[in-house]
C-alpha cells in the first residue's frame, strides 16, 4: 500500500540517495584494482601511501564481499523503485528534471565496471600525440605512455568509425597528458549525446505516445543500467543512438535523403545500425517508395564513402578488424559452445542469416514496422548469437523498442536490463570463488539471457507498462 502512494517526487528523491551511495561504492570498488592503482599513482606518486592504506582499512572491513553485497543491494533497489515508476504517470517536467540529476549525480562516480573509458584515451592519442594513423597504428607501440596500463585493447587497432574519432579526438586534445582532465572531458562527451538523445526521445514520444512524454523519458533515461553506463562507464555506444534517433525521426517526418546521411555517421561509430538500414529499406521497398529509397541509400553510401577516404583503410579492411573482435567469447551462447568441439562457429553464422531473413520476411508478411523488425532482431542477435556480451549491449535496443510499439518486447527488454546489471556482482562473486568451474559460465548465461525469457513466457502478465495501457 505505501507503493502504490509514491509520487513522482519522492521516487526520484529516493533514486538520487541510492545513485549518490552508487558513485560512493564506485570509488571504493576502484581500490580492489591493483592495475589501476599503480597507473593512477604514476600521474601522482603522492597518493602512493594514501591510497594502498584506504586499500588495507577496506579489505579489513569487507571490501571484497561486503561492498559487493551493498552493491547488489542497491541495484535491487533501483530496479525495484524503476519498476514502479514505470506504473505511475510521471509529469514531463520532473521527469526530465530527474533524469537530469541522475545523471549529474553518477558523472562523478569511478568508471569501475569497465576500462573502456581508458581505452579510448590511449587510442586517442596514437592520433593526438604521436600523429599517427589510428586505424593503421596500435597503442601497443607506445608502451611507455603514461596511459598504457590503465587501458585494455592495446595489441589491436581501432574498431570505432570516423565520426566516433572525430569527436573523441577533441576530448584528447583538451585532455593532454592529465588524467583528471581525461576523466571529466571523455565523460562530458556522452554525457552530451544522452542530453541530445534525450530530446529526440521527448520528440519521438510526443509523435508516439503524446501526454505520456514524461514515461517515455523514463522509462529510457530513468533506466538504472542506461545511467550507470552511459554516465558511470561512459560507453560511447551513446554516440551512435543519437544518430540512429535522429535518423529514424527524420524518415518519419520523409525526409530520406538527411535521414540516410544521419544514420551514415551513426554506422561511422558502430556497424550495428546496418540492420535499421536493412529493415528500413525493406519497409521503403514493401511500400514501393523507390524515389525514397534511393535517396536513403544514395545519401548512406556517398557518406561512408567520403568518410572511409578520410580514414585511408579499405572497408573490407575495417569490417574484418571488425568481425575479428567476434574472436572474442564472453557470456554469450557462443561462450558456451566453445567448450565442445564441433564446428558451432558456422552452425551460428548460419543461423543468424537464416534468422534475419526470416525476421525480414515477417516485416513483410506480417506487416511489423522498420523499428519492430530492428529491435526484434537485434535482441535475439543478443540472446543467442554474439560472441561476447558486455552488459551495457541491451541499451543498444532500450531507446527504440519502446517506439515499436510492442509492450511484450519492451518487458523483454527491461527485464533483460535488470539481469545484465546484476550480473556484475555475480562475476565479482564467481572470481572470489573457482570462477574456472564451467558451471559459472552456464549460470551467467542462464541469469542474464535465459531469466527474461522465463519471465516473458509465465509472469509478465503480472505488470503493466503505463503507456502501452493509456
Amino acid at each position: 500500500m505505501i507503493m502504490n502512494k509514491l509520487t513522482d517526487k519522492l521516487l526520484a528523491l529516493i533514486f538520487a540517495v541510492l545513485y549518490l551511495l552508487y558513485a560512493l561504492l564506485s570509488w571504493i570498488l576502484l581500490l580492489r584494482d591493483n592495475r589501476a592503482l599503480k597507473a593512477i599513482i604514476s600521474f601522482y606518486p603522492q597518493l602512493n601511501s594514501k591510497l594502498f592504506s584506504l586499500q588495507l582499512f577496506f579489505l579489513h572491513h569487507g571490501l571484497n564481499t561486503v561492498i559487493t553485497l551493498i552493491f547488489t543491494l542497491v541495484a535491487c533497489l533501483l530496479i525495484f523503485l524503476y519498476i514502479k515508476s514505470l506504473t505511475i504517470k510521471i509529469s514531463l517536467k520532473e521527469s526530465i528534471i530527474a533524469a537530469l540529476f541522475f545523471q549529474f549525480i553518477v558523472f562523478f562516480s569511478y568508471p569501475v565496471l569497465s576500462t573502456d573509458i581508458f581505452s579510448y584515451m590511449l587510442s586517442d592519442r596514437v592520433v593526438t600525440k604521436y600523429h599517427q594513423n589510428i586505424w593503421q597504428v596500435k597503442p601497443i607501440n607506445f608502451p611507455n605512455d603514461k596511459f598504457y596500463h590503465l587501458a585494455d585493447w592495446q595489441n589491436t587497432t581501432s574498431v570505432y568509425g570516423g565520426v566516433n574519432q572525430f569527436f573523441y579526438h577533441f576530448a584528447s586534445y583538451i585532455s593532454g597528458d592529465n588524467l583528471i582532465k581525461a576523466l571529466v572531458t571523455y565523460k562530458i562527451l556522452p554525457w552530451i549525446f544522452v542530453l541530445l538523445s534525450l530530446y529526440l526521445t521527448f520528440l519521438l514520444a510526443k509523435r508516439f505516445f503524446k501526454g505520456y512524454e514524461g514515461n517515455v523519458i523514463a522509462l529510457v533515461f530513468w533506466n538504472p543500467l542506461f545511467i550507470i553506463e552511459f554516465l558511470g562507464s561512459s560507453h560511447n555506444d551513446i554516440l551512435f543512438i543519437f544518430f540512429m534517433l535522429a535518423s529514424y525521426l527524420f524518415a518519419l517526418k520523409n525526409k530520406y535523403f538527411l535521414s540516410g546521411i544521419l544514420l551514415a555517421l551513426s554506422f561511422q561509430v558502430k556497424i550495428i545500425p546496418i540492420f535499421l538500414l536493412i529493415t528500413f529499406s525493406i519497409y521503403l521497398l514493401k511500400d514501393r517508395k523507390y524515389k525514397q529509397l534511393v535517396y536513403y541509400l544514395s545519401a548512406f553510401l556517398g557518406i561512408n564513402v567520403i568518410i572511409f577516404f578520410y580514414m585511408q583503410v579499405s572497408p573490407i579492411a575495417y569490417f574484418i578488424r571488425v568481425l575479428f573482435n567476434n574472436s572474442v567469447y564472453w557470456q554469450s551462447l557462443t561462450y558456451l559452445l566453445s567448450y565442445f568441439h564441433f564446428p558451432y562457429l558456422f552452425l551460428l553464422s548460419l543461423m543468424l542469416v537464416l534468422f534475419f531473413i526470416l525476421s525480414l520476411y515477417w516485416e513483410i508478411k506480417r506487416g511489423w514496422s522498420a523499428l519492430f523488425t530492428f529491435s526484434f532482431f537485434l535482441l535475439f542477435y543478443l540472446l543467442f548469437f554474439i560472441s561476447a556480451y558486455w552488459n551495457w549491449y541491451v541499451l543498444w535496443v532500450l531507446p527504440f523498442v519502446v517506439f515499436s510499439k510492442s509492450e511484450k518486447l519492451t518487458k523483454l527488454v527491461l527485464m533483460f536490463t535488470y539481469t545484465s546489471l546484476l550480473a556484475y556482482p555475480l562475476l565479482w562473486a564467481s572470481l572470489r570463488l573457482d570462477y574456472k568451474l564451467f558451471i559459472w559460465p552456464i549460470f551467467t548465461y542462464f541469469f542474464i539471457f535465459l531469466l527474461p525469457l522465463i519471465y516473458i513466457r509465465y509472469f509478465s502478465h503480472r505488470s503493466n507498462l503505463l503507456i502501452f495501457k493509456k
